[in-house]
């Protein structure tokens, strides 16, 4: 892959490669690819265009530029590195439906832990889940309610029930939750669609 140092001498002249160079290589052979609707392959060069802007960045030390590894912090949890684990960069569905599935699940097991899942969520009210402390499940109104507010909070599109007392937590999940997972999915499917009828 890249060098720390892309400076090389051959028959001592010095081939100075930038990183936007290569990032113009890749674009311009996912544009042909697109161009001669092969879109497939275009968009396996547009996942490597973004990944060299994810894990590589270019610096000047003593008048050099050097092409360097990017820390990984700034791999993972940067929002180029948050798009790529969430959608693999508007490419992939099934890894923004996953993200849902799991905020879903997540956000269930967290109304669990509240004695009245319909009051707001208090960290000194948090118990052991029901779903954990009585195996029979006797108490099914807490699970069929933390349940609900899951699924409530996790689509954009549903209201919240005039029973539940609305709080922060709701609309954290509301936005994180459901607002990214959809937005994703659909830059999937228009990144798709828009290949499909563009030529």
């Amino acid at each position: 892959m890249l060098k720390t140092d892309p400076k090389k001498e051959i028959e001592n002249v010095t081939i100075d490669i930038q990183l936007g160079d290569i990032l113009t290589v890749y674009r311009n052979l996912r544009e042909n690819y697109e161009f001669r609707m092969r879109y497939s392959e275009a968009g396996e060069f547009f996942i490597r265009e973004m990944e060299i802007n994810r894990l590589y960045r270019q610096d000047t030390k003593d008048g050099e530029s050097q092409i360097r590894r990017n820390n990984r912090v700034i791999r993972n949890l940067s929002l180029t590195g948050l798009y790529y684990h969430l959608s693999r960069y508007g490419q992939s569905f099934s890894r923004p439906a996953l993200f849902g599935v799991g905020i879903v699940l997540f956000s269930t097991l967290l109304w669990l832990t509240q004695p009245n899942p319909a009051t707001d969520f208090s960290i000194r009210d948090m118990t052991i889940p029901q779903i954990i402390t009585i195996p029979e499940m006797d108490n099914k109104t807490n699970i069929e309610i933390a349940l609900e507010r899951g699924l409530t909070n996790f689509l954009p599109s549903l209201s919240f029930g005039t029973e539940l007392n609305v709080g922060l937590l709701d609309v954290a999940f509301k936005i994180v939750g459901g607002a990214v997972t959809f937005g994703l999915i659909i830059i999937a499917l228009r990144r798709k669609f828009e290949r499909k009828f563009r030529h």
